[in-house]
C-alpha cells in the first residue's frame, strides 16, 4: 500500500478519534469518555484506537493540543509571543465549564495539564529561542499554572483580566525571566 494511502488513514482515524472526544466534551457526557463510547462514535475497533494512542486520557491530551492549534491557526499569520496565548486564553476560556470539570478528575487533568503545558512549551520555545530548556520548562508551566488560576477562579468576567491583558502581563513576566526576544 503506497504510504500517502497509509498516511491518510492515520489522519481521519485520528480526527474521527479526537472528533468524538470533541463531541463528549461539548455535551458533557463524562460516562462517555471511555474507549468503547468513543471507538463507536469514530466509527473504528478498539484495536485501531490502540494503534493510535495508549489510553483515553492520551487521546484527551492530543484533543486538547488540536484545540489550542486552531486557536492558533485562527490568527492570521500565526502571530508569535501575547496573541498567541491570548487566542489559547479566548478558546479556553469559551470552554471553562468543560476545564474546570476535567480538573476534577484527576487522572484525566494529568494529561491535559501535560499536553497543555508541551503547547505552552513550543510558544515560549517559539518566541525566546535562546532560552535554555530549563527556563522554557519553568516558564510554561508558571503560564499554565496562571492561566489555570485564572480559568478556576471564581470572580465575574469584570473582575478578572482580559486574555489580552493576561497575556501581556505573562508575556512581560517571561522577558524578565527568559530575556527579551525581540
Amino acid at each position: 500500500m503506497p504510504t500517502n494511502t497509509a498516511d491518510a488513514r492515520v489522519s481521519r482515524t485520528r480526527a474521527a478519534l479526537v472528533a468524538a472526544v470533541e463531541e463528549v466534551l461539548e455535551q458533557g457526557a463524562w460516562s462517555e469518555l471511555t474507549i468503547g463510547t468513543l471507538c463507536a462514535r469514530a466509527q473504528v475497533s478498539r484495536p485501531t484506537f490502540y494503534q493510535h494512542f495508549s489510553s483515553t486520557a492520551d487521546l484527551l491530551g492530543v484533543t486538547i493540543r488540536h484545540r489550542l492549534d486552531e486557536a492558533r491557526a485562527r490568527m492570521c499569520g500565526a502571530p508569535d509571543g501575547p496573541e498567541v496565548i491570548a487566542a489559547a486564553l479566548t478558546r479556553l476560556h469559551a470552554e471553562r465549564e468543560e476545564y474546570v470539570r476535567l480538573a476534577q478528575e484527576p487522572t484525566v487533568y494529568v494529561q491535559v495539564e501535560a499536553a497543555f503545558e508541551a503547547w505552552l512549551a513550543d510558544q515560549v520555545r517559539a518566541d525566546f529561542p535562546e532560552a535554555g530548556s530549563v527556563a522554557v520548562s519553568y516558564a510554561a508551566g508558571g503560564i499554565a499554572r496562571v492561566m489555570g488560576g485564572w480559568l478556576a477562579s471564581g470572580a465575574s468576567d469584570a473582575e478578572r483580566p482580559s486574555p489580552e491583558e493576561l497575556a501581556r502581563s505573562l508575556r512581560a513576566l517571561n522577558r524578565a525571566v527568559l530575556g527579551t526576544s525581540d
